[in-house]
Order: C-alpha cells, then sequence, then structure tokens
C-alpha cells in the first residue's frame, strides 16, 4: 500500500489497483500498463510520483505522476529478474530483485533513471524499508536480514544466519 497526500494506492496481484481520494471511503480500480505480478508500490509525499515493481512480464519497474490514474513502464534497467519490493529512502527509491545480482537498484530522479548498488545483500531479498536513516532488508535463502547505512548503495549483513524458512515482511523505524 503507498499513500501519498489524500491518494492511497494498494496494488493488488496482476494487472489491477485500487486507488482511493476520500480517506478510504470510496475506492476506484485501476488498470496498469502491463499484466504482471506486482509485488510492492511506494509513493512520493513531495513529488506525488508512485513506483510499482513486478515479478514478471516485459517491464518489471513502473511509474506514476498523477496520483497513479496512468503507468508508464521503465524500460531501461540496470538488471532482469524478480522485483519484490520497493520502499523509499528520503526521496530516493529502492527496490530489490530477489533473483540476481544486484539485488538493489536505486533512483534519484523520481524513478526515471535506475542505479544498481555496489555492494549487494546476500540471499534472495523479498522486502525492503526505510526509517530516512537506515535501510534494512529480509529474505530467504541465506535467512539474511542487511541493512545500509548509505541510501542502498552498499549493504552490509547481519552477523547471524536465522534458521527459519521465509522471512516476507520487515518494518524500519
Amino acid at each position: 500500500v503507498a499513500t501519498v497526500g489524500d491518494v492511497t494506492y494498494p496494488i493488488t496481484a496482476y494487472d489491477v489497483g485500487l486507488v482511493d481520494v476520500d480517506g478510504g471511503e470510496t475506492w476506484t480500480q485501476q488498470t496498469t500498463a502491463e499484466t504482471n505480478k506486482y509485488e510492492g508500490v511506494v509513493g512520493s509525499a513531495s513529488t506525488g510520483t508512485f513506483i510499482a515493481v513486478s515479478q514478471n512480464g516485459t517491464n518489471r519497474v513502473f511509474r506514476s505522476t498523477d496520483n497513479s490514474q496512468t503507468w508508464s513502464a521503465i524500460g531501461s534497467l540496470p538488471t532482469t529478474g524478480l522485483f519484490y519490493d520497493v520502499t523509499l529512502h528520503n526521496n530516493r527509491f529502492v527496490a530489490s530483485i530477489i533473483n540476481t545480482d544486484p539485488k538493489i537498484i536505486f533512483s534519484d530522479d523520481d524513478g526515471l533513471t535506475w542505479t544498481a548498488c555496489t555492494t549487494s545483500p546476500s540471499g534472495w531479498i523479498y522486502e525492503i524499508a526505510s526509517d530516512g536513516t537506515t535501510i534494512v532488508s529480509v529474505g530467504n535463502n541465506l535467512q539474511r536480514f542487511s541493512r545500509s547505512l548509505d541510501g542502498g548503495e552498499n549493504w552490509i549483513d547481519a552477523s547471524t544466519a536465522i534458521t527459519t524458512d521465509i522471512f516476507k515482511q520487515v518494518c524500519a523505524g
């Protein structure tokens, strides 16, 4: 779920999302640019831009600048793979990819262009979150928590692997 001002956009699987502009009372269905399995969405309150990421399809990252009424695919990315989550770290969009390196990419221009991280977290990264200072990630494969102190450019794995199944949610703050 992403909220920007009065607009709330919880994205659902495949090509449909719901847009709310009145505090949750009324919802309008919006169709995205492609029939993909969308996993994450985030919005920037300062610019009104939404970014959505997907696991499949011709394109994996989508951008909306009109309160999620229309979506455009971002075609040129520094990696391919299954995109799983996106977060906003200050004014930087940061997205995670689970089955390829680099596992993290970021955008400093409202989602128009994307840069690969320098050092990737270990394992498959399912979720990422930011508190404005630190970005944290969680995934399976190596059951790792990771963190970035520089906006997602470099990642440090937690010192101990967690011996459990898949982690699917993380919160920073």
